[in-house]
């Protein structure tokens, strides 16, 4: 792997995550080296201040660069716009073979558009969303989307409030999924407005 590679002055390393110091802005900068940068193949920008234009740029850059197989941006207020960013330019480039977005603000749409790319995606193997708002039906969503899918072997969706039916129906996609070898559905009970007495 790549370690120790210099882009905008900001260090970026397959063993080490990038300082939790980046802020808005900062992933244009990034996206704009990686456009020219062919070696690098892992990225992790976990746990920074990165917003959706960041999320947007990244996902730019990726159209152009062939290398890059491993990205996490979870961690980061990308929200459906940012993550979606990366998403639409993968599914026409299909060379992520994993990808973070877990507590990136995805909420119920995101996770539709997500899970129709996972439906048709060859490359991707392992997938975080852990932490985000997917809801029941975006559990759904990604059950439908397990069922065609034969690539994916990790799928993490702990925290995303897919409740007991986004369970029950990955569950049912799983009897017809022979790819998927890892699953995390931990604390995922349905989002609610208010309690019963």
């Amino acid at each position: 792997g790549v370690t120790g590679v210099q882009t905008c002055a900001l260090p970026i390393s397959a063993a080490h995550p990038a300082p939790p110091t980046l802020k808005p802005g900062d992933g244009i900068l990034i996206a704009s080296d990686l456009t020219f940068n062919g070696t690098v193949t892992k990225l992790n920008l976990h746990g920074n201040s990165l917003g959706p234009k960041d999320g947007i740029a990244i996902g730019r850059a990726l159209s152009v660069n062939d290398a890059l197989s491993d990205l996490d941006v979870g961690a980061n207020n990308l929200t459906d716009k940012g993550a979606l960013g990366i998403v639409r330019i993968e599914r026409q480039r299909n060379k992520l073979t994993k990808l973070g977005l877990s507590g990136c603000g995805i909420t119920l749409a995101g996770g539709e558009e997500i899970a129709e790319w996972i439906s048709g995606s060859s490359a991707m193997m392992s997938l975080n969303l852990d932490q985000n708002s997917l809801g029941v039906l975006g559990g759904a969503a990604l059950a439908n989307a397990l069922k065609i899918n034969g690539a994916l072997t990790v799928l993490s969706l702990g925290d995303s409030f897919i409740g007991d039916k986004g369970a029950v129906a990955i569950g049912e996609a799983l009897e017809v999924n022979g790819a998927l070898t890892s699953l995390s559905l931990h604390q995922n009970a349905p989002r609610c407005s208010s309690r019963a007495p």
